[in-house]
C-alpha cells in the first residue's frame, strides 16, 4: 500500500522519550512518502500547493495532519508574515481582497502586545478551502486535540496562547463534518488531551500510539 503523508510539527517526535512516533511506525509498515514539518509554518495551503506540482493519482491513500497552524489564533503582525510568505496559493484560493480583508479584522483580543486573528474565517475555509480537500482523492484528514485553557505544562512555561484558542474546536468540527474521511481527536476531554499530548497540541508516545492504531484501522478496513 502506497502512502502519502503529509504533516505539520504533530507528525514529528517531539520529547524525549524512548519510542517510534506514529509516522516513523507507518514508514515500517507501508510504502510512505513522508513529508513532515516541511515549512516552519506548514497549513493546508502548503499542502494545496504541493497537490499542484505533483501527482498524487498512485497514492493509495493520503493521510493530512494540518489545519492547526492557520487556523489557531496568533498575533496579527505574524499572520501577515505568514501570508507574504505564501501569498501565491492563499490568493489563488481565497482571493487576494478577500484575505487582506480578514487579515485586517481581528478578533477582539490583544496578545504580547497585538491584535489577535487567524489565517481564514469559518465561511473562507467552508467556501474555498474544504471544496478543494474534498476533490483530493482518498484523504484522510487528521484533526487537532482539544484546547486546554490554562494548563501550566512546563513546555508551556507557564504561558498561555490568546484567549479564544477555544476556536479551534469549530474548525475541527467543520472539518471532519464537511470532509469525506477524518480521524477524531477531539474525542479525548480536557484529561484525555493532557494524557495523550505533550503540551495540548503535539502528541506523547500514548497519543502517537493511538493515531497510528485509528489509521492502520482505517487503511485496513
Amino acid at each position: 500500500m502506497k502512502i502519502l503523508l503529509y504533516t505539520d510539527s504533530r507528525g514529528l517526535k517531539l520529547e524525549s522519550e524512548d519510542y517510534v512516533h506514529y509516522s516513523e511506525r507507518l514508514a515500517e509498515r507501508y510504502d510512505v512518502d513522508a513529508f513532515l514539518r516541511p515549512f516552519k509554518k506548514t497549513t493546508t495551503l502548503d499542502f494545496l500547493q504541493f497537490v499542484k506540482e505533483h501527482d498524487i493519482s498512485a497514492y493509495d491513500h493520503v493521510i493530512l495532519h494540518v489545519g492547526i497552524v492557520e487556523y489557531s489564533p496568533r498575533r496579527q503582525k505574524s499572520c501577515w508574515r505568514m501570508y507574504e510568505s505564501k501569498r501565491q496559493i492563499f490568493d489563488e484560493v481565497f482571493g487576494k481582497d478577500n484575505i487582506k480583508a480578514h487579515l485586517s479584522r481581528d478578533f477582539g483580543y490583544t496578545y504580547k502586545d497585538d491584535k489577535i486573528i487567524n489565517m481564514y474565517s469559518m465561511d473562507m475555509a467552508r467556501r474555498d478551502l474544504l471544496p478543494r480537500l474534498r476533490d483530493v482523492p482518498r484523504l484522510i484528514w487528521v484533526s487537532n486535540t482539544r484546547d486546554v485553557p490554562f494548563w501550566n505544562d512546563p513546555t508551556r512555561q507557564n504561558r498561555r496562547g490568546p484567549l479564544n484558542m477555544h476556536i479551534i474546536h469549530d474548525y475541527a468540527h467543520l472539518f471532519m463534518d464537511t470532509l469525506n474521511e477524518s480521524i477524531n481527536l477531539m474525542q479525548w476531554d480536557e484529561d484525555g488531551a493532557k494524557e495523550h499530548t505533550i503540551e495540548g497540541i503535539h502528541l506523547n508516545k500514548k497519543g502517537s500510539d493511538f493515531l497510528y492504531n485509528k489509521i492502520v484501522e482505517r487503511l485496513e478496513s
